[in-house]
């Protein structure tokens, strides 16, 4: 089939209908392609500079050596392997936590739930760590876990909507 100037070659875009005999194939632009064909048209490829370059491999350098360091401290003072995977996943989770909630931080109440909610996390996995719980299980509840504070953070946000229409009117 040809490409049709003006459409864009992706599958989940084009509508198809059979016309005429032997069964030609059509394809119909929709609003969707001109829209993306417009975006796509007024972007500019730039070139990342040297010092993005060296930030990454300085991140990466950064992540290596604190992951040796903390695998030497463990060692050292002999904690268990399950308690290290208890650690390296909590503190995963709760960075990538921190980073997609990091908007809760500007106001006092959300944040404070969040930091709340955080030292609850670390206590329950702590604990069930302890009790010698399969923690790889536990992994399983992260999504979860973000999804709850997701919708937290949806309630939260209409509550103070709200309250700016009542003050507003």
């Amino acid at each position: 089939m040809r490409q049709q100037p003006g459409i864009i070659p992706t599958a989940t875009r084009f509508v198809h209908t059979l016309h005429g005999f032997p069964f030609t194939l059509k394809t119909h632009r929709s609003y969707t392609d001109v829209v993306s064909r417009t975006q796509m048209t007024n972007q500019v490829a730039v070139k990342r500079p040297l010092r993005d370059g060296l930030l990454l491999w300085g991140t990466a350098s950064l992540v290596i050596v604190l992951a040796f360091g903390f695998y030497w401290l463990t060692d050292e003072v002999h904690i268990s392997a399950q308690w290290r995977l208890y650690l390296l996943l909590n503190a995963a989770f709760s960075a990538i936590a921190l980073w997609r909630f990091r908007t809760w931080f500007r106001y006092k109440d959300s944040g404070a739930m969040l930091v709340a909610w955080l030292v609850v996390h670390w206590l329950v996995y702590g604990l069930l760590a302890r009790i010698h719980f399969n923690v790889f299980f536990c992994i399983f509840v992260f999504p979860a876990e973000a999804q709850m504070l997701a919708v937290i953070g949806k309630v939260q946000t209409a509550k103070r909507r709200e309250k700016e229409l009542r003050r507003a009117s």
